[in-house]
């Protein structure tokens, strides 16, 4: 069944943590958006809020200034700051 049973992920991304960023299509169940793993994809954590419906299509994270950016399908460019405590 997977960590996102009937869910689409439409991009990955890792840092130089190791932490592992998930971009999680719209649909039933688990919300919809950007989630983060600080440890080898046992367990996710959500980034942000109000993005629960966007289709994500790309993620682009520039990890000197810990944000990481989230391109949809013709929607917007949505910003996430990454969680502290990896340099």
């Amino acid at each position: 069944k997977g960590l996102f049973p009937g869910k689409r992920i439409s991009a990955a991304t890792i840092d130089n943590c190791g932490w592992i960023y998930l971009a999680v299509s719209p649909g039933t169940g688990v919300r919809s958006g950007v989630y983060v793993s600080k440890n080898d994809g046992v367990r996710f954590t959500k980034l942000g809020r109000n993005d629960s419906q966007s289709y994500i299509r790309d993620l682009e994270m520039y990890e000197d200034r810990r944000i990481l950016y989230a391109s949809t399908y013709g929607e917007s460019l949505l910003r996430y700051e990454m969680p502290a405590g990896c340099r």
